[in-house]
């Protein structure tokens, strides 16, 4: 294919084309994307609205024109092009179908569109016959003299045909949008349909990109893949902003996982192991945590980056857990340490042999005036000790308990 060649889609059941929309589109080499706002080089939507914001590019790889699905529901020659994640090359007469629309693909040889064997209506065909044996004898005597090669005029692969007034009804116009210049259409929709059975899908494998836009539309399908979704982009600038954006964001996600860890949530990995096999734990730098998550040579024995992030933020989830309970449970042993009754009993057993008999309100109130004030001075740890203890064995008797929840539930 040349590069001055230009692509030509065409809508056979404008039926379903919603209102203002046309139904003809020329893609030159610099091709372009079809969805159905106005910002799109082709803009189409059908009565069902099954068109998305951006559905699809079109785009020019190794001489060959090439389409990218953004959005489901597209299918070319029914194969599904979403699931492919790679450009597909286009070839004349391809089936193309977005949304609910029925799309013929033409080739046009240095912008010329090829004419279509199956749109040439029996009044031509009449209108053109001659009859071989009549040439023959009516030719004149050849000469065998070598005829001068500038002489020679090399024959048309298409004989015009003569002027017929019924071809005026079997032509039609139509304008690529945008400006585009308007050119004779080729399609014939009743006739179209013998051609799809024979038509296969030609994935182009093996080429190189070499622009911008190109690069991003490699890039952004293993990017939805991963996503489960699409995003709205229009073109190549937004989505390298997002492509970048979404790499700031690992790095944030990574640094942050990895000073929660390292500097608050150790207490919250309980899990008894010979080896750490999660990179964020590591304790390492930036630089060397991302090499064992992405890197192609990562060690085989670490977590892949999507289950060591989803276990640290189980881990979190965990720790916020435990951490309520334990400091509820902590609480509680305070509070009963500080109940009346069992200060009570516990001032009768510091008086001494000779200071039994007066117990009154007294007596209680000095007590505990006491009692308060040894607590709060620099040589008792008391109080810090019987929070910390109970909160410790709280903690870690829950962190157990829903690690082996989750344990049974992957199971």
């Amino acid at each position: 294919m040349k590069t001055t060649d230009t692509l030509t889609l065409k809508i056979l059941n404008n039926d379903n084309l919603a209102s203002g929309k046309h139904g003809t589109a020329l893609f030159a080499i610099d091709g372009g994307t079809i969805g159905n706002t106005d910002d799109n080089h082709w803009s189409i939507q059908s009565q069902t609205q099954s068109v998305e914001q951006v559905h699809a590019n079109i785009e020019m790889i190794d001489g060959y024109f090439c389409i990218s699905a953004y959005a489901p529901n597209i299918l070319l020659n029914d194969i599904d092009l979403f699931n492919k994640n790679k450009p597909i090359r286009l070839q004349h007469n391809d089936l193309l179908v977005i949304g609910d629309l029925n799309i013929k693909v033409r080739i046009n040889d240095n912008g010329i569109p090829r004419p279509d064997p199956l749109a040439i209506s029996p009044e031509n065909i009449i209108s053109n016959y001659q009859n071989p044996l009549s040439e023959i004898l009516n030719k004149e005597k050849a000469d065998f003299s070598e005829p001068s090669l500038t002489n020679k005029v090399e024959a048309p692969l298409i004989t015009p045909l003569p002027v017929d007034p019924l071809k005026v009804l079997d032509s039609e116009k139509s304008s690529a949008i945008y400006n585009a210049s308007p050119e004779t259409s080729v399609f014939d929709s009743p006739t179209d349909n013998i051609l799809e059975q024979s038509i296969k899908l030609n994935p182009l494998t093996g080429h190189f990109f070499n622009d911008e836009n190109r690069l991003t539309n490699v890039a952004i399908q293993p990017l939805y893949q991963g996503l489960r979704t699409t995003l709205p982009l229009n073109n190549s600038q937004e989505a390298y902003d997002v492509l970048e954006e979404i790499g700031h964001s690992i790095k944030a996600i990574i640094d942050g996982l990895c000073d929660l860890h390292n500097n608050h949530l150790h207490l919250a990995n309980k899990q008894l192991t010979p080896t750490e096999d999660n990179p964020l734990y590591l304790n390492l730098d930036y630089q060397e945590t991302l090499n064992l998550l992405y890197s192609t040579d990562k060690c085989p024995v670490h977590l892949c980056a999507p289950s060591a992030i989803t276990e640290s933020l189980n881990h979190i989830k965990f720790h916020h857990q435990a951490n309520k309970i334990a400091i509820s449970k902590a609480l509680s042993a305070l509070l009963e340490a500080f109940a009346p009754v069992a200060l009570k009993q516990r001032f009768i057993r510091y008086r001494r042999h000779y200071e039994k008999g007066n117990t009154d309100s007294e007596w209680a109130w000095n007590m505990y005036s006491s009692y308060y004030n040894e607590l709060i001075s620099k040589r008792q740890q008391g109080f810090d000790k019987l929070f910390w203890e109970i909160y410790e064995q709280a903690y870690d008797q829950n962190i157990r308990r829903l690690k082996k929840e989750q344990d049974q539930k992957e199971q």
